[in-house]
C-alpha cells in the first residue's frame, strides 16, 4: 500500500510527537510506503519555519523515511468534476501520478467531500480513515 502524504500530515507529524508521526510509524511497520513531493514538502517547511521554527530539523528527519516523488500540476486521470482549490490540484495529481492507493489529508475543508471515493484506484483518507482502513484502529 502506497500512501502520499499531503503538507499538513507533514506539518504536524513534524510539529508534535502526536498521533499523527506515531500513525506514520505504525504504517510504515505494516509495510506501506509513504509518498510526497517537494510541492508538499515545501509547503509544510513553510509552515513550519512560519509557525515553529525549532519542529524544522524534524521534517527533514520524516522526510528521509519518505520517497519524494515527481509534481505534477495536473492530471488527466482526475475527473472534470472534481473541485479542488487550484492550490489542490498538484496535491491530488502527484498522488494519482505516483502510483498510491491513499491519499492521506487532513484537510477537511478542501478534500472532505471526497473523502471515501475512490478515484481511479486511489482513495482520498483522513489520518483516521487511514488507519481503520490499514491498522484497523477505531
Amino acid at each position: 500500500m502506497r500512501i502520499f502524504l499531503d503538507a499538513n500530515i507533514l506539518f504536524w507529524a513534524a510539529y508534535s510527537d502526536a498521533a499523527v508521526r506515531r500513525l506514520l510509524k505504525d504504517l510504515k511497520s505494516s509495510s506501506c510506503s509513504l509518498a510526497a513531493d517537494r510541492y508538499v514538502f515545501e509547503e509544510a517547511l513553510r509552515n513550519l519555519t512560519i509557525q515553529r521554527s525549532e519542529a524544522v530539523p524534524r521534517l527533514h528527519e520524516l522526510m528521509r523515511e519518505v520517497t519524494i516523488v515527481p509534481t505534477h500540476i495536473s492530471s488527466s486521470a482526475i475527473p472534470p468534476d472534481i473541485n479542488l482549490p487550484d492550490k489542490d490540484i498538484p496535491v491530488l495529481a502527484s498522488t494519482i501520478e505516483a502510483g498510491c492507493d491513499i491519499l492521506m489529508t487532513g484537510d477537511t475543508r478542501h478534500f472532505s467531500a471526497l473523502f471515501g471515493r475512490s478515484i481511479g484506484g486511489l482513495s482520498i483518507r483522513s489520518p483516521v480513515e487511514t488507519a481503520k482502513h490499514i491498522l484497523g484502529h477505531h
